[in-house]
């Protein structure tokens, strides 16, 4: 059986997490929709963890995608760090995770996919999702598209 899926929303997370410390004794198929599911969550959990001050520094450049005061632009500049820091971050920490899912499960996930709903999740500024969507060529394709 093959899964399309994206990255999970904070409500679908919330909830997944409920029923998985409800029915803790209930074993999961790791590859059912359940299973694939709280795998991600925790991936990109720990991602999150690892990239919230990265998150912080893209949602911040939002507010000066002018670039017109030099602080401005001195905030891009430091958003398009901290964006390649999270997409070197995501290839080598949630990247394996999905080719895991794949290999296992034969699960398709689309890795462009979650990697765009994880910055919407995040809150970031829609003219940043859009300027960060012209890096993603640095996003390894984890899945067949």
């Amino acid at each position: 059986m093959i899964y399309t899926f994206r990255a999970l929303s904070v409500a679908s997370i919330a909830a997944l997490s409920f029923v998985a410390a409800s029915c803790s004794s209930v074993s999961v198929d790791p590859c059912s929709r359940a299973g694939v599911d709280a795998r991600m969550e925790d991936s990109l959990s720990d991602y999150a963890r690892s990239v919230r001050g990265d998150i912080n520094d893209i949602r911040q450049a939002g507010r000066f995608m002018g670039g017109e005061t030099t602080f401005g632009a001195m905030r891009i500049a430091k958003a398009v760090s901290a964006l390649e820091n999270m997409i070197d971050r995501f290839n080598s920490d949630v990247v394996p995770d999905i080719q895991a899912i794949q290999d296992e499960c034969g699960a398709v996930v689309v890795t462009r996919d979650v990697f765009f709903e994880f910055l919407d999740d995040a809150g970031v500024n829609r003219n940043v999702r859009d300027w960060a969507d012209r890096m993603a060529s640095m996003i390894e394709d984890g899945a067949a598209d």
